[in-house]
């Protein structure tokens, strides 16, 4: 056994929380100490550390379990994790409590990386959506990040339905529900949107045939339904709205790093990515209204390209092809 003064709480607290984050139905104290090589006492000051800065920690005489990871060890157990399991993302990290965007914070660190960057918030003072829409998600309560590729080859659409498919599969995966795809973003549960995406791209610094790629992603996570603003309560839906208290942020994180590199770090065929979006697309033959290049439409959905647009008959018969990138989905 190590002596307590020779062991850096906090480096025994991200132990401790490493440990825990292998074994989801608990572990022994005993078995803890073991793997830890510390004695009871400096486990039971670990573990209180990690619950003064976040953590929630269900704590028997002689086990401990991890319920969910606050935000503060996000980094470091991000980093540790991924440098052993040889992922990518997850790498290189940065945390806020607080910032403005984590889209913005990225743009801004791409003037200096060379690889990946994830970027998580706490809250955002000024999240955005597609066409400049807000996205709600108050403090503790869901995940806020922004993925980093930079120096890419131009991309083309294909990379938003890599990034929806990723965030789809991830949050099934946890769920164990079926998930839909909304045209052109929205990632629904129950035709509810539980996530949504927004990719930006700025020309790279020292290439210009390439761009600095940030992907934005926000998932509902721990939300009630009374924690939505009354203009989209009724069409959004959290994690733990469809499987009350069974979600860690940090999880979520986690599953979603793990599809992203799987769907926007490999080549894969085009062909196959439009086939799994259209068999998760929901719109086919559906009412809707639209809003295309300032001119509002309603008609039925006669067909959705994900990588294009909408085609729309309206009540009089004529067809209208609404872009992806100047179309936004009204109701």
């Amino acid at each position: 056994m190590f002596d307590a003064a020779k062991i850096p709480l906090p480096e025994l607290a991200l132990n401790l929380l490493l440990l825990l984050r292998s074994g989801g139905t608990g572990k022994q104290i005993s078995e803890i100490s073991a793997a830890l090589s510390v004695d009871l006492s400096l486990i039971s000051r670990a573990a209180d550390h990690l619950q003064k800065h976040g953590c929630h920690l269900e704590t028997m005489p002689e086990t401990i379990k991890l319920i969910s990871t606050g935000w503060p060890w996000w980094r470091g157990v991000l980093e540790a994790e991924t440098e052993k399991s040889g992922r990518c993302l997850g790498r290189h990290v940065l945390v806020f409590e607080k910032t403005a965007s984590t889209n913005d914070v990225a743009i801004q660190a791409a003037a200096k990386a060379h690889d990946p960057l994830v970027v998580l918030a706490d809250v955002q003072t000024r999240g955005r959506g597609r066409r400049e829409n807000r996205w709600f998600s108050p403090a503790g309560q869901g995940v806020l990040m922004s993925v980093l590729l930079p120096n890419r080859n131009l991309p083309d659409d294909s990379l938003t339905l890599s990034v929806a498919l990723a965030c789809a599969e991830a949050l099934e995966r946890l769920t164990q529900r079926e998930l839909q795809l909304k045209w052109p973003n929205d990632v629904l549960i129950d035709h509810k949107k539980a996530a949504g995406i927004l990719i930006e791209t700025r020309p790279h610094r020292d290439d210009p045939q390439a761009v600095d790629v940030v992907i934005g992603i926000g998932v509902n996570v721990l939300q009630k339904p009374e924690d939505f603003p009354a203009s989209i309560a009724g069409n959004a839906i959290s994690l733990d709205m469809i499987n009350p208290g069974n979600f860690d942020r940090l999880a979520v994180i986690d599953a979603l790093l793990d599809e992203l590199e799987k769907y926007c770090l490999a080549s894969l065929d085009l062909e196959s990515l439009v086939e799994k979006w259209r068999s998760r697309c929901t719109m086919l033959g559906q009412m809707v209204r639209v809003n295309c290049g300032g001119v509002i439409l309603e008609g039925r959905v006669a067909d959705v390209d994900p990588m294009y647009g909408l085609v729309l008959r309206d009540g009089a018969g004529a067809i209208h092809f609404c872009r992806a990138r100047e179309t936004t989905v009204l109701s």
